[in-house]
């Protein structure tokens, strides 16, 4: 039986500069546009971002994705939130971050084969920096 899966991408920069960081280019596209396509290749059916409301740029490259907006939220659960019922229409659903195109969509599939056969119904999937510090 396959999973029913969406993508929820959380594109926050609380921070005041020129362009949020989501935004950012690397190899000639939005940061965030990698991360919509890994989901996408990790055979997520729906994604959603999840924006603040003075998010700038998101609506050009979102295509068929849902956008949700969290003008009061002050941490990651805040942003969540704002997304109410587009989870309860899958069965898992992968919590991105917009800045942080590092993982294949393979990887993702993997983390989510590894957290079903485990029996969970929560994996958290994050990066070490080479001086041991989690990202």
């Amino acid at each position: 039986m396959a999973l029913k899966t969406g993508a929820l991408i959380i594109a926050a920069d609380n921070k005041k500069r020129e362009k949020p960081i989501y935004m950012c280019e690397a190899l000639s596209l939005p940061l965030i546009s990698y991360v919509k396509s890994y989901a996408e290749k990790a055979d997520a059916e729906k994604t959603a971002i999840i924006i603040e409301s003075d998010s700038s740029g998101v609506e050009a490259i979102k295509g068929d994705s849902r956008v949700f907006v969290s003008p009061d939220a002050e941490n990651d659960s805040d942003f969540l939130l704002a997304a109410d019922g587009f989870a309860d229409e899958f069965d898992y659903v992968y919590v991105l971050y917009g800045n942080v195109p590092l993982m294949s969509g393979s990887s993702l599939k993997n983390a989510l084969s590894l957290c079903v056969n485990e029996g969970n119904e929560a994996a958290a999937v994050f990066s070490r920096q080479p001086n041991g510090e989690d990202v």
